[in-house]
């Protein structure tokens, strides 16, 4: 356990519960949140892998940060003995902050590793008093590919859930012991308060629900997007990183391709362009699998001068090297084969507007990305022409205020 050396005058009443926490993605989030609520908490969550944990920003969330236990079991997606296991613990750790302190007034859970909100709701069984706010990053029993999740729940484990969601007066599903079923049922029935990231992800995850259920979701229900930080927290540590030209227009983009959010169309929009305009630009990109691209580009018939390949950096790194640049890129997760409209907003962008710099979001028709008025420039996903025009007019944007 480690405790704030800050002296405190009042004890946290806020207890936060999150599986994963720093460095993953949701676990910078639910970060976020608690810097920017400047309210004492106290914090619950599982050992994080040390060689990607994240010293520099978990220090700066940590002056808000009354007790932060570390839990240390298996590191898993899925639900297993794992699970259990971190909240049997988890559990007993609450305890003795709780008789040293007394109960906390509110606890917050953050998905998309769900059993983050297992454990709120073990602790809201206990505390029926407590006010349970229950956040979702993503669709929980469905992926991006519009398929089912699974993992089973054994049928103890299943059958407790269903006594309580009985005896409290709600339908229970004895025939269902689908984990990630239960990860946003339960929430839905029991939390105080349910945010989601964008309009989108709450009319998709609540479309399935019968219109009793699904009206007082709604009731209890908010649209809440990422945090964005404040301006300073983008100069606290300098990046260094000298691959900036000044004398061209620099683009970046930060984060993973994967199969549904793929880099050709940019690489071949910036191929497709006048000699003149592409020798002005360098596009620099910042990946977990830096070799592996390295190597895709070049095997294209692109000048090697036109595209920079990096390493990540650390969180705070990573906002200052935003401020660095011309232009953000933020494409779209490619959903329209499997979701009648698009329920993810990448949590980049909070991070990209909170920089100031211009934005290049690459949508997909009715997608979040599509809506914000504040993205500057926005092209099709769908639509080779769209980007390479847009890509030429940012170039252009940016060569005329030179």
């Amino acid at each position: 356990m480690k405790k704030n050396n800050t002296t405190i005058n009042e004890h946290a009443k806020t207890l936060v519960c999150m599986y994963n926490y720093i460095p993953d993605t949701s676990g910078i989030v639910a970060a976020k949140r608690i810097y920017q609520n400047k309210e004492k908490v106290d914090l619950i969550h599982n050992k994080q892998p040390k060689d990607e944990f994240d010293t520099d920003f978990n220090n700066l969330v940590s002056q808000y940060i009354e007790d932060e236990v570390e839990i240390d079991t298996l590191y898993r997606f899925n639900y297993g003995n794992h699970s259990k296991e971190f909240i049997k613990k988890s559990l007993k750790e609450i305890e003795k902050l709780t008789s040293r302190k007394g109960q906390y007034n509110k606890v917050y859970s953050r998905a998309l590793f769900a059993i983050s909100h297992f454990l709120a709701f073990e602790y809201k069984l206990k505390n029926p008093n407590v006010k349970w706010i229950a956040e979702f990053s993503d669709p929980m029993l469905y992926d991006s590919n519009g398929e089912k999740r699974e993992s089973k729940l054994d049928k103890e484990s299943a059958n407790r859930l269903n006594d309580i969601i009985k005896n409290k007066g709600f339908k229970p599903h004895y025939d269902n012991d689908n984990y990630f079923f239960y990860a946003e049922y339960i929430p839905y029935l029991f939390a105080d308060k349910i945010v989601f990231i964008n309009e989108n992800q709450r009319s998709i995850m609540l479309n399935s629900l019968p219109t009793d259920l699904k009206d007082s979701v709604i009731k209890k229900s908010i649209v809440l997007p990422h945090p964005i930080l404040d301006k300073e927290v983008y100069y606290l540590k300098n990046a260094n990183y000298n691959n900036i030209d000044k004398n061209k227009v620099n683009l970046a983009y930060f984060g993973r391709f994967y199969d549904k959010r793929k880099p050709y169309s940019i690489l071949s929009s910036l191929y497709a362009l006048d000699d003149k305009i592409k020798e002005k630009c360098v596009i620099h990109l910042f990946l977990p699998n830096k070799d592996e691209y390295q190597k895709l580009v070049d095997c294209m018939p692109l000048n090697k001068d036109n595209i920079i390949i990096n390493d990540y950096y650390n969180y705070l790194e990573f906002l200052n090297l935003l401020t660095k640049f011309d232009c953000l890129i933020c494409p779209d997760t490619k959903t329209d084969k499997h979701y009648p409209y698009n329920p993810y907003l990448p949590s980049k962008v909070s991070d990209y507007l909170g920089s100031q710099v211009d934005i290049w979001g690459i949508y997909e028709k009715n997608s979040p990305i599509n809506k914000m008025d504040e993205i500057k420039y926005k092209s099709d996903i769908d639509n080779l022409k769209s980007i390479e025009e847009t890509l030429k007019h940012i170039i252009q944007d940016k060569i005329d205020r030179m």
